[in-house]
């Protein structure tokens, strides 16, 4: 197998990468965390019960809460009386000794299973508001986390606030699932036994922002349809891989930002291996497999385009490969610096790898190591990876 060097030069490309049908990585350490995905608890919390009292908000499972008499329906006109029907917040502090737990700023509930059942019975778009602190509080559920539409789980930051979590997410296993119309933010999420979000398809698409989808033993994220991420969005150091867009997704990966980044995965960075399309508007995708992979049957008309993309070290054929005739626009990208033994004999400016035809003269701001190396031709890759 020949092997060229090349390196892209920041400024504008409008590329059409014509593909190989190599297979696809394929180092799945655990449950993707594919399918769609339903999951709610509700939570309920036990007072010294003198008498009984009302609380439909509450938390619990059949609309009542044992509360104390102090804190009876006619005393609960202070900052712990029980949510109102017309509340749009709902508070969740596992540090939290104040009792009853309604889920009220002053009297917040212990997880956050029980802040999103709460949040079912409100109409509107509610936010969940989940405290955080240095160290970081981990909030280990017993479910995985299920955020339906109208609804934002805002977290602490995801240097605060953590959500560590294994439930069944249709066929597979994550820590939480954000539906379309829901949004994710101020978290890491980790799933010791598979992915750590699953995002299910809808409009609007699903949001993530401030938020580290890492060190999970299958993916960082699974996109089953359009997702918006960022800014700050990361999905590093993940078994499998970075963000995982299946044979059978579609819609926009949407990378919103600078600030993101895809990082140190032992699969790819972002895997598209269906018809979804790519806009990439900036951050990093450093010492993966690939950085990006592009292999799905790309929708026509649409093309992936990357902006201000910096993919360094990563151990496979580039920091971008491109399969099956797909169409890319790459800007102001930096492209160095693969680590893998075999491509050990090109110097490290390999960038990209085109597959079953030569690269058109289009190209121009693209250079191919030095004056003498050619452009990248069809049988210098047959199979990829």
């Amino acid at each position: 197998m020949a092997r060229h060097c090349g390196r892209w030069v920041a400024g504008g490309l409008v590329a059409a990468i014509l593909g190989c049908g190599g297979p696809a990585f394929e180092q799945v350490a655990g449950d993707s965390g594919l399918g769609d995905a339903r999951s709610a608890e509700g939570g309920s919390s036990d007072s010294p019960a003198a008498t009984e009292a009302t609380a439909p908000l509450d938390g619990s499972s059949d609309g009542s809460s044992d509360v104390g008499a102090s804190d009876s329906p006619a005393d609960a006109t202070g900052p712990c009386a029980p949510l109102s029907s017309s509340a749009t917040d709902v508070y969740v502090d596992q540090r939290s000794t104040a009792m009853p737990q309604y889920g009220v700023e002053a009297c917040p509930f212990p997880t956050i299973l029980q802040g999103l059942a709460a949040a079912a019975r409100l109409t509107g778009t509610v936010t969940v508001h989940v405290a955080g602190a240095t160290p970081a509080l981990t909030y280990a559920e017993t479910a995985a986390v299920a955020v339906p539409a109208n609804v934002v789980l805002s977290g602490g930051g995801a240097a605060h606030t953590t959500i560590s979590a294994n439930g069944t997410c249709g066929t597979g296993t994550c820590a939480v699932t954000v539906s379309a119309g829901g949004a994710l933010e101020g978290f890491t999420v980790v799933s010791s036994n598979g992915s750590g979000v699953v995002t299910t398809p809808g409009i609007p698409a699903p949001v993530l922002r401030n938020v580290a989808a890492s060190g999970s033993k299958s993916y960082g994220l699974v996109a089953q349809g359009s997702v918006e991420l960022g800014p700050s969005f990361a999905a590093t150091s993940n078994g499998a891989g970075g963000v995982e867009s299946a044979a059978a997704a579609g819609g926009r990966i949407h990378v919103v930002g600078t600030t993101n980044a895809f990082d140190n995965n032992n699969g790819n960075g972002i895997n598209v291996d269906g018809s979804a399309f790519l806009v990439f508007e900036g951050g990093t995708a450093n010492g993966n497999f690939q950085g990006i992979r592009l292999a799905g049957a790309q929708p026509s008309g649409m093309t992936h385009t990357v902006t201000s993309l910096t993919a360094t070290g990563n151990k496979g054929p580039g920091g971008i490969v491109a399969y099956n005739g797909q169409t890319l626009t790459l800007r102001s990208c930096t492209l160095t610096g693969l680590a893998g033994d075999a491509w050990s004999q090109c110097a490290p400016t390999q960038t990209m790898v085109a597959c079953d035809a030569a690269l058109p003269t289009t190209y121009s701001d693209i250079v191919y190591g030095s004056a003498t190396v050619s452009v990248i031709t069809a049988p210098s890759c047959t199979t990829g990876p």
